[in-house]
């Protein structure tokens, strides 16, 4: 990624009050609201702080913007070898639009098998991420 780019994007990300989705190169997705460009890195507010993040370990970037609808294919592309459960919930909230916490998700992976253990690392098949997004959007039993 270049500074005009970067510069470009940063600009019309903030006209239109929109965020911006970084993929680093280490398959690392991270959402924020725009803030600035400098020479070396791009400038976002995630979670409340400002991250700046090298131009160089950007490997693609894209304005989110209210009619973006990722398909399942486009979510589970996202899913990076190695994740821990809070990047993963992180990551499944964005996609799908839910508040999802890192115990939460743990539950929901036990649930399903696919084993929780201290510093586990976490790359869900497309089958694995299809059952825990079913698991998510199915609504709790009124009992």
């Amino acid at each position: 990624m270049d500074v005009t780019t970067a510069t470009d994007m940063i600009t019309t990300a903030r006209t239109n009050d929109e965020l911006i989705m970084i993929t680093l190169n280490d398959n690392t997705v991270i959402t924020g609201a725009p803030i600035s460009v400098n020479s070396k890195g791009m400038n976002l507010r995630v979670d409340g702080k400002v991250r700046s993040f090298s131009l160089n370990r950007i490997d693609f970037a894209n304005v989110v913007t209210e009619d973006d609808e990722m398909t399942d294919e486009e979510i589970y592309a996202e899913l990076g070898d190695g994740m821990t459960t809070a990047e993963l919930a992180a990551h499944l909230s964005d996609a799908l639009k839910t508040d999802l916490t890192p115990k939460e998700l743990r539950v929901h992976l036990r649930a399903l098998g696919l084993g929780v253990g201290k510093g586990r690392k976490y790359s869900l098949t497309a089958t694995d991420y299809r059952l825990v997004r079913n698991l998510i959007n199915t609504p709790a039993d009124a009992n």
